[in-house]
């Protein structure tokens, strides 16, 4: 970010990749699961919830995100703003 590194663990590298694949393109919850732990779309989203909450390494804040977009019950983007 901005020049420097920053330190993820392998499980929010791979959500950062899956959500920016298609930047700005909504991925679900569903999908993001699927794709980075291979749940069913039945699974509990907390693990999820937790790992996307790292985006504090990037600067981002859930109250005023720059980076990482949630669109309630439905999934996350990453981009610009909403």
């Amino acid at each position: 970010m901005a020049g420097r590194r920053v330190p993820l663990t392998d499980t929010e590298y791979r959500v950062l990749v899956e959500l920016a694949i298609d930047l700005e393109t909504l991925v679900t919850y569903e999908d993001l699961q699927q794709q980075v732990w291979g749940l069913p779309p039945s699974a509990d989203r907390r693990t999820l919830r937790s790992t996307v909450s790292t985006r504090r390494k990037l600067g981002d804040q859930a109250r005023n995100p720059t980076c990482i977009f949630k669109e309630s019950k439905v999934g996350y983007r990453l981009g610009g703003a909403e």
